[in-house]
């Protein structure tokens, strides 16, 4: 009698695996919805720092929406579920030239 071997292969969900990035560019002022998909709740992170909802930052349907941007809240962008990254984003913001001042 011979002996049959079989190969399966097995895909583990890594929190560090190196998913796409989608570059954002806006200017100061600008807002933008930065989209995730997932079956459950989600957590937005910046630059591995978890987000809150403020004056700057909503939460709607798992998607982060991003009022009155400053350059100060440039970064990468990451949404969560349970541990795995679903989505990231390099959200690069420019000031504005010629403003008011001051």
């Amino acid at each position: 009698a011979g002996s049959t071997v079989e190969n399966a292969a097995l895909t583990v969900d890594d929190p560090n695996e190196d998913i796409s990035i989608t570059s954002v560019s806006l200017s100061e002022g600008d807002s933008v919805k930065l989209d995730c998909v997932a079956s459950g709740s989600v957590t937005w992170l910046l630059d591995e720092v978890p987000l809150s909802p403020g004056s700057t930052f909503a939460f709607v349907d798992n998607n982060l929406l991003i009022s009155d941007s400053t350059i100060y809240i440039s970064g990468i962008y990451t949404c969560r579920e349970k541990g795995t990254n679903r989505k990231r984003y390099d959200v690069t913001i420019t000031a504005l030239d010629g403003g008011l001042g001051d």
